[in-house]
């Protein structure tokens, strides 16, 4: 409609922000403070938030922050797209009755927002959704606030209840129905409802209005998939997706987060024309984020916390955050989890789980594997699929509180070659210098590995051995009946491996895990990532040629040791029973 931005009103021009903005503009889309403000000042007078003070909690009215008036609440409401028919010029002008800007629909049908934690994200959820179905001005509308489970969709509605109780014109007006987390307006008709997976649609108009609370959270698409036609009957639908960045197994699988985040990216760029799609992400830089995740001066720059956190000095505490900060930095996965969530990054594993410089320091205290010699040791096996890697770990307790580390490799001869063939992998140097024994067949030789743990198992003292389930129950029947070594087999889930994983970090902090400089070890341990499920961590790889066999064997022993059992004899625990698996994902 307009050649050059000059040409579109000045109210319009000065909320222009990024390349669809300017698109938007001039295709003759126009800005309304009115309707801007009618939002704002909805919540301040109806909305309230609870705030501690010297005396106690204290309820005030919610004030949308000038970053949430300027960046999310005013571009979604404000903008206005004409309909058709002002476009259509008639004897060259657009007829009057179209012209005024009051009765143009919303510009935006989705938008997506995404901060650091604790900075009014549920707030505003509850806020918005009560003034969709009370001032939004749809008729019947239907408001779903969809959650990845019940407890956070509890908080939402939670949030949302206690509003209207406080407020009595809302109390007045609206039902609470507690039981059915809704809440609905009689005069208009119109429901709000807290969802969570299961829902599957329903007949009718569809929502009016969406909110997906922590997006990232969603295990599939299936939610998704459903809201997003079904409001296509409404006059003005919004589905605003609100969330903290995720992690890198939401990468890896491509989670619909990440697709969002990676879509929304090229809008908010411009790289993609969607002049219907707001964006508004608080993060650092994409440098500040690599510095960040190699754990440089980045992280302790207010400078950029406050790029992902625009409450820090407000609602959110300055002396809070950098608490929080000096508590990752002592741990690699809380660090990771600290990126996440209160820096906003998409941590795409480039930082090793084990830093070098501890694990490097870990090798200071060497010592002959004579040593060792009828000592008492944990066992840790890691079977491999019969043309890979297999390893065997033994820890033995010091008495200086520490541990010395024994590990042990098998590879088939055929895979060695191939692997060092196909990249800066020394296979032959270390079967050379005895780190990894290779079997001849064209698959792993489980005879061999039995043989190997009888003779070793002869010359020092076995309390118990756990073993990953893979391909494991001859080796694990033949160990325990005819060696009489006590053997179990162990699921590699988050909820028996979590606390071992997370064990091993805090070790090799301390530097009592004294591994020898185990090259092949020393390998595994420059590819160990882990994956997160929550606060719950699981042992992971950059990538399928970085090998971490020994470092899983190792954990193994961990999870042995903090299980209880006794490094030393105390007869087989077969004599009473037979294997068990125990642990679970």
């Amino acid at each position: 409609m307009f050649k050059k931005l000059s040409q579109v009103d000045e109210m319009t021009r000065s909320v222009v922000r990024s390349p669809n903005d300017e698109r938007a503009a001039l295709a003759g889309y126009r800005f309304d403070p009115l309707a801007a403000e009618k939002v704002c000042e909805f919540l301040r007078q109806y909305c309230t938030v609870n705030v501690n003070t010297f005396d106690g909690p204290k309820k005030v009215p919610f004030a949308p922050a000038p970053w949430q008036r300027r960046d999310l609440l005013g571009p979604v409401f404000g903008w206005k797209r004409p309909p058709r028919e002002y476009l259509q010029k008639l004897s060259g002008r657009p007829r009057k009755e179209w012209a005024d800007v009051r009765k143009w629909r919303r510009r935006f049908t989705s938008a997506y927002w995404q901060t650091g934690k604790k900075n009014g994200k549920t707030t505003i959820d509850a806020g918005l959704s009560l003034y969709a179905i009370v001032a939004d001005g749809e008729p019947e509308a239907l408001v779903y606030i969809v959650a990845c489970n019940q407890g956070q969709a509890s908080i939402c509605y939670s949030m949302a209840s206690a509003m209207v109780e406080a407020n009595p014109a809302l109390n007045a007006r609206l039902e609470d129905v507690p039981y059915g987390k809704r809440i609905v307006d009689h005069r208009t008709r119109s429901v709000l409802q807290a969802l969570t997976k299961g829902y599957r649609g329903h007949d009718g108009p569809g929502p009016s209005f969406v909110i997906f609370d922590e997006l990232h959270r969603q295990e599939n698409d299936q939610m998704y998939r459903v809201m997003r036609y079904a409001s296509s009957a409404r006059s003005q639908p919004l589905r605003i997706e609100i969330t903290t960045a995720g992690t890198s197994d939401d990468v890896a699988r491509q989670s619909l987060c990440f697709r969002r985040y990676t879509f929304s990216k090229k809008v908010l760029s411009g790289e993609i024309e969607d002049l219907r799609h707001h964006v508004a992400i608080y993060e650092p830089s994409e440098a500040e984020q690599i510095e960040l995740m190699e754990g440089g001066p980045a992280l302790e720059d207010p400078a950029v916390w406050a790029k992902a956190n625009p409450a820090l000095g407000t609602t959110l505490d300055l002396d809070d955050f950098k608490h929080d900060m000096e508590e990752a930095k002592k741990d690699p996965a809380q660090l990771d989890d600290f990126l996440q969530l209160r820096l906003n990054v998409w941590v795409f594993s480039k930082r090793r789980y084990l830093p070098k410089d501890e694990w490097d320091h870990c090798a200071r205290v060497r010592f002959d594997p004579a040593e060792l010699l009828g000592r008492p040791f944990l066992g840790g096996l890691d079977l491999s699929s019969e043309r890979d890697l297999t390893a065997f770990a033994a820890l033995f307790p010091w008495e200086d509180d520490t541990f010395r580390l024994f590990v042990k490799f098998w590879c088939p001869r055929v895979t060695a070659r191939r692997r060092e063939l196909g990249g800066d992998i020394p296979y032959h140097k270390w079967i050379k210098e005895g780190y990894v024994s290779i079997t001849h067949r064209k698959a792993i030789d489980l005879d061999e590995i039995e043989d190997f743990l009888a003779k070793f198992c002869s010359e020092h003292v076995p309390g118990m051995i756990y073993s990953d389930p893979w391909n494991a129950r001859q080796l694990v029947n033949n160990l325990e009946e005819k060696h009489r070594i006590p053997v179990m087999a162990i699921q590699q889930g988050y909820a028996h491996m979590t606390g071992p994983v997370k064990t091993l970090s805090r070790l090799v902090s301390e530097g009592s895990l004294h591994h020898n400089a185990n090259p092949v070890l020393d390998w595994n341990a420059e590819n160990v990532r882990v994956k997160r499920r929550g606060e719950q961590v699981m042992l992971d790889r950059e990538n399928p040629i970085g090998k971490i066999d020994g470092i899983a064997a190792t954990v193994n022993a961990i999870c042995a040791w903090e299980d209880g059992h006794t490094p030393g004899p105390s007869g087989s625990v077969y004599d009473t029973r037979g294997i068990i698996v125990i642990g679970g994902p």
